[in-house]
């Protein structure tokens, strides 16, 4: 699928393996909390998200790797009031985004853990693009 921002998104379970290398056997984590139910929301995230970010991480080798994260919020109620928050990231490879991680964080209630997504809101916003107010008439 095609992100927001024209980038080709490769949709896989590799999001949801323990071990992405390529050798490893299949063990998928979609049995631990937020992970399963966000398998059938990863296209929306990568499609529609709330926010993309642009991050910086170390890898164990000691290589800056940028991955993308995207940010994503539901209101599934009359109220409007948010009932689901999710976020996936992804990395190059091959080069093709391909899911790192994908879940729905919770609280120990079962309500979304929100504080847990705004941490994840870290790097260089790509999405939306800030608007330049300078611009704006007065």
């Amino acid at each position: 699928v095609k992100d927001p921002l024209g980038d080709s998104v490769l949709l896989s379970l590799r999001a949801f393996q323990a071990d992405k290398s390529r050798e490893a056997e299949e063990d998928l984590k979609t049995d631990k909390p937020g992970h399963g139910e966000a398998v059938e929301l990863l296209e929306e995230m990568a499609t529609k998200p709330f926010e993309v970010w642009l991050v910086p991480q170390v890898n164990d080798a000691g290589r800056v790797r940028l991955v993308k994260r995207y940010i994503s919020l539901w209101k599934v109620d009359n109220e409007g009031k948010i009932k689901i928050g999710a976020w996936a990231e992804f990395e190059t490879v091959d080069g093709m985004l391909q899911g790192v991680t994908a879940f729905a964080p919770t609280t120990r209630s079962g309500a979304p853990n929100l504080e847990y997504l705004d941490r994840q809101r870290t790097g260089v916003r790509l999405y939306p693009p800030k608007r330049d107010r300078s611009k704006e008439k007065k």
